[in-house]
């Protein structure tokens, strides 16, 4: 019996995370609240409550859904460069992000909105939280920027610096994919991803 109660209580959080989602990418961020998610889903506010002990919380829980799918994506990315250089797996992983955000737009778009949002959405204790899931991603990265260095590819810096360098840089150009779409001829998302990664790279060597 507990075993059942435990598989309907997952079931519900994922569909409720999963109606949060929605409200985001139809909406935006502001637009989720714990009044407007009762109602997509039909139910009673309280109700939510069981589950999320409010829209932070929620916020918490979407964020490292998000991170947990990232780091798949840039898990599967890894798995299948076929070169063991340092910075040709570094450029491997900033590209990943283009991957995850056609794979998975909803968890993509969250953890945009989120950065991007001029107001601070978390407390500091539920940042730390989420920070415990984005951290080993950037460790990973900074790894690359290690051996690198090592390798003599690139003189010594602030490693973890440097991977949030790449990251801003990678996820400002990835917005320009809107524009892919509607097929802008001077843009494109993926040739300015990798000129942008070769000259900072470069600059760094």
């Amino acid at each position: 019996m507990t075993g059942r109660r435990e598989a309907r209580r997952k079931q519900r959080r994922e569909e409720i995370e999963a109606a949060a989602l929605r409200i985001v990418r139809d909406e935006g961020l502001d637009a989720l609240t714990m009044p407007g998610l009762a109602r997509e889903l039909g139910c009673a506010v309280g109700g939510l409550y069981r589950y999320f002990d409010g829209k932070e919380a929620l916020l918490v829980a979407l964020q490292i859904r998000a991170l947990e799918a990232f780091d798949r994506t840039l898990e599967s990315t890894l798995g299948a460069c076929t070169s063991d250089a340092p910075l040709e797996r570094l450029q491997a992983a900033m590209r990943s992000w283009g991957t995850f955000m056609v794979e998975e737009p909803s968890l993509y778009e969250l953890l945009q909105l989120s950065v991007a949002h001029p107001a601070v959405l978390l407390s500091d204790e539920h940042a730390a939280e989420v920070e415990q899931h984005s951290q080993p991603l950037v460790q990973r990265c900074a790894g690359l920027l290690d051996a690198a260095v090592t390798a003599g590819n690139l003189q010594p810096g602030d490693a973890e610096t440097r991977v949030w360098v790449l990251w801003g840089t990678v996820s400002g150009l990835a917005q320009l994919r809107k524009q892919d779409a509607r097929r802008a001829p001077h843009l494109n998302a993926d040739a300015l991803v990798d000129l942008a990664l070769e000259t900072l790279l470069r600059g760094w060597s």
